[in-house]
């Protein structure tokens, strides 16, 4: 093997013991980023178009959600929630 070469692979293997780790670092750190952009933009962005769609007067895009209105809070029946999986009254025996 000429002497060139095996400078050359030693070279190249310090390189990679020496700076693999803080590469990997930065790149799983830019991944973390674009992901939490991509699900800011994903889950919160539409949302808030939706939410200004109807604040200015539009209708709903999707009409499954719930938009209340401060109205609508009042009319809310007050006391605690029903116990779930209690009927007509009858407390859960445990």
């Amino acid at each position: 093997m000429n002497s060139f070469l095996q400078l050359y692979e030693e070279d190249n293997e310090r390189f990679v013991e020496r700076y693999e780790e803080d590469i990997r670092r930065a790149v799983e750190s830019r991944i973390r980023t674009v992901h939490f952009i991509s699900d800011i933009v994903e889950l919160f962005f539409p949302r808030l178009a939706d939410t200004a769609t109807v604040l200015l007067g539009g209708d709903v895009i999707d009409p499954g959600d719930p938009y209340r209105t401060i109205a609508e809070q009042d009319n809310l029946p007050s006391g605690t929630p029903p116990i779930p999986g209690a009927e007509n009254g009858d407390e859960i025996i445990r």
